[in-house]
C-alpha cells in the first residue's frame, strides 16, 4: 500500500511539473497544450499596443512557417495601414482575399487602403462588394461616403452618411460623425432644407460631454473656432476640427480663412485619418476650379 502511495505521488508531482507555463486546451480527441511565454508580447498583443513594427516582425515570422495563414495576414496588413503603408496593405489584404473570397474584413481594409492611395473608384468597388456581403455595415457606409465625397458626388454621399448613422442606430451606436459627414455633403451642394433637418436630428445624440460633441456645437454656431480648437485632445481630432472649420468657412465664403485650415491639415503628417483626405480632397478641387477659371 505504501509503495503504491508513493509511486501516485511521483506521477502527481510529474504531472504538476509538465503543466507549470502551460495551458492546456482540451478537446475531445485530441488536447493541444499551448506555452505560455508572459515576457513578450505576441504579434496580436503588438497590433494592439500599436507597436506596430515589431508586430510585423512577428507576423512575418508565423506567415513563414504558414503562408497563408489568414489570421497572421489580416494582423500584418492592419500593421501596415497603421504605418501608412497602403500599398502594402492593399496587396496584403489581397492575399486574405485569395484564400477566402468572402471575407467582408479583406474587402474593407482593400478598399480603405484603396481609398488613401487615392484610388477611390477601386476602393468604392471594394466597399459596395463587403455591403454586398453585410449590407447592415455602418462603417462601410460611412467609408463610402467619404469616398463619394472625394469623386465630388454631394448628394450620394449626405445619403450614404445618413445610412451609416441608421445602421450604427440599429446596433445601439450613435453616429455623430456619420451627421457631420451628411450636414458638409448637403452644403457642398447647398441643400439647406436638408442641412437643417441633420442639426436637428443631432439633437437627440447623447453625446453632450464627448468629442466630437464640440464640432457639432461648431456648426450650429453655440461656440467659436477659437473654443473648438482648445477643446482638442489628439493629434486626430485636431486634423478633425480644422477640417470641418474649413469647410464650414468655405460653405460661408470665407474662403481665405477656410483655406488657411484646410491647408493646415493637408501639411500635417499624420496622414491616416478620413477627414485629412476630405481636406486634401476640397482643396484639390478648388484650385482645379480657380485654374479652370483662369483659363477662360
Amino acid at each position: 500500500m505504501k509503495d503504491c502511495l508513493l509511486l501516485f505521488a511521483l506521477i502527481h508531482c510529474l504531472f504538476a511539473a509538465t503543466l507549470n507555463g502551460q495551458v492546456e486546451t482540451m478537446t475531445p480527441a485530441q488536447p493541444e497544450v499551448i506555452i505560455v511565454n508572459t515576457t513578450q508580447l505576441d504579434g496580436f498583443q503588438n497590433l494592439e499596443a500599436g507597436n506596430f513594427d515589431l508586430a510585423i516582425e512577428q507576423f512575418d515570422q508565423l506567415l513563414e512557417q504558414r503562408p497563408n495563414y489568414v489570421s497572421a495576414l489580416m494582423g500584418k496588413a492592419k500593421s501596415l495601414f497603421q504605418l501608412s503603408e497602403y500599398q502594402e496593405a492593399y496587396d496584403t489584404y489581397s492575399k486574405v482575399l485569395e484564400i477566402h473570397a468572402s471575407d467582408v474584413h479583406s474587402l474593407e481594409g482593400l478598399g480603405n487602403s484603396a481609398l488613401f492611395l487615392g484610388q477611390t473608384d477601386l476602393a468604392l468597388t471594394h466597399f459596395k462588394k463587403a455591403l454586398n456581403l453585410k449590407p447592415d455595415n455602418g462603417k462601410i457606409y460611412h467609408a463610402i461616403a467619404v469616398s463619394q465625397i472625394c469623386k465630388n458626388d454631394y448628394l450620394n454621399a449626405a445619403e450614404s452618411a445618413k445610412m451609416a448613422s441608421l445602421m450604427f442606430n440599429k446596433q445601439g451606436i450613435e453616429a455623430p460623425y456619420s451627421l457631420i459627414l451628411a450636414y458638409f455633403s448637403y452644403a457642398q451642394i447647398d441643400d439647406k432644407e436638408n442641412m437643417q433637418q441633420v442639426l436637428t436630428y443631432s439633437k437627440n445624440l447623447n453625446v453632450a460631454d464627448r468629442w466630437p460633441s464640440s464640432i457639432i456645437q461648431f456648426i450650429k454656431g453655440d461656440i467659436k473656432t477659437s473654443e473648438l480648437i482648445s477643446r482638442v485632445q489628439s493629434e486626430k481630432e485636431e486634423i478633425e476640427a480644422h477640417t470641418y472649420v474649413g469647410l464650414k468657412l468655405k460653405y460661408e465664403e470665407q474662403f481665405q480663412a477656410s483655406e488657411m485650415h484646410l491647408n493646415w491639415v493637408e501639411n500635417f503628417e499624420k496622414t491616416d485619418v478620413l477627414e485629412s483626405l476630405i481636406a486634401k480632397h476640397i482643396l484639390k478641387h478648388s484650385r482645379e476650379s480657380i485654374s479652370h477659371a483662369f483659363n477662360y
